[in-house]
């Protein structure tokens, strides 16, 4: 019987000390569970305990329109247009310190906190002087988001510095964009008689400026069909130019024409004098003639 008690003591000593051990395991467990889900940036307020882990603040949101993304353009100068998203933290929104850009390797500053206020969606917009040829650009925004932060259940405010970027590979070809097609229907290879001849003239995309050259001299810009008037009598040549979005220029085939109102006027005018004597005449002659005869 006293083997059998001493076995009985055995486990019952080994029953407890393996009891201590889970208990230990459940216990250190429930402590790293417990830190894993408290907020490491600390309470919210000292009113407030801590709550499950709260994630890093929301950096901005940065919205590029242009340039696309490995697009093809047919000018040297390039828009930048992007818009700055800023989000609400548990404190405040985040502190947007700078916004630039790197252009092949050239950098340069868009905003900083010597300008003015930011809105919580802000739109930019810059020209970029771009050669023919392959870029990379790089738009970036730095920032930093206040937020409270003690694993130790102390709380005080940390700052959490942030940086946001977005590179944009795209081409400059102004050579891949055709010039514009031009096609005059007036004036035409003729003789007018008129001082006021219309211009009359299509083109094949829409133009960024449409001029024309009359005789050599200087060019006159117009927005569409119009009328050349005043025009002198005697021989004219005119030409029609259009400047593609690519500044690329098209130009019409050179149209010769004429103006002879008064040369046309003059023969007209003996014709009407000729008709008149010849009525005169013959009015004469035949009260000539009827005299005669009484």
């Amino acid at each position: 019987m006293s083997y059998y008690l001493v076995l009985m003591k055995k486990a019952l000593v080994l029953t407890l000390i393996l009891a201590l051990l889970f208990s230990a395991l459940v216990i250190l467990q429930h402590n790293c569970l417990a830190t894993a889900t408290l907020d490491p940036y600390g309470p919210i307020s000292p009113d407030i305990p801590y709550g499950p882990v709260s994630p890093l603040p929301d950096p901005p949101d940065l919205i590029v329109q242009s340039p696309q993304y490995n697009a093809t353009y047919y000018v040297n100068e390039v828009l930048l247009n992007f818009t700055v998203v800023n989000p609400y933290t548990q404190i405040e929104r985040t502190r947007i310190t700078e916004i630039g850009y790197n252009f092949d390797g050239g950098v340069g500053t868009i905003w900083n906190l010597t300008d003015y206020p930011l809105s919580p969606t802000q739109q930019f917009s810059i020209l970029l002087n771009a050669s023919t040829g392959k870029h990379i650009l790089q738009v970036n925004i730095h920032a930093e988001s206040i937020f409270y932060s003690d694993p130790r259940y102390h709380f005080f405010t940390s700052i959490f510095p942030m940086k946001v970027a977005e590179t944009i590979p795209f081409t400059v070809d102004p050579g891949a964009f055709p010039p514009p097609s031009v096609s005059i229907a007036s004036p035409e290879n003729k003789t007018y008689v008129l001082f006021d001849v219309p211009l009359n003239f299509t083109l094949n995309e829409s133009s960024s400026q449409i001029i024309y050259s009359l005789d050599g001299q200087d060019n006159v810009t117009v927005a569409g069909n119009t009328t050349l008037t005043g025009l002198s009598d005697g021989e004219h040549n005119m030409t029609v130019y259009a400047t593609n979005v690519a500044g690329n220029i098209g130009s019409s085939e050179t149209i010769t024409f004429i103006v002879a109102k008064e040369s046309e006027s003059f023969p007209t005018a003996i014709a009407a004098v000729i008709i008149a004597s010849v009525v005169f005449v013959g009015a004469g002659l035949a009260v000539h003639f009827k005299k005669r005869k009484g």
